[in-house]
C-alpha cells in the first residue's frame, strides 16, 4: 500500500514539473527577441 502511495505521490509530481516546465518555455518564447 505504502508503495502504491509512494508512486502515486511521484507520478503527481511529475505532471507538476511537466506543468512547471511548460510554463517556463511559454515565457521563454513570449519574450521579444531584440
Amino acid at each position: 500500500l505504502a508503495l502504491c502511495e509512494e508512486i502515486q505521490l511521484l507520478k503527481k509530481k511529475n505532471e507538476d514539473l511537466k506543468t512547471q516546465l511548460v510554463e517556463i518555455i511559454a515565457k521563454q518564447t513570449q519574450k521579444p527577441e531584440t
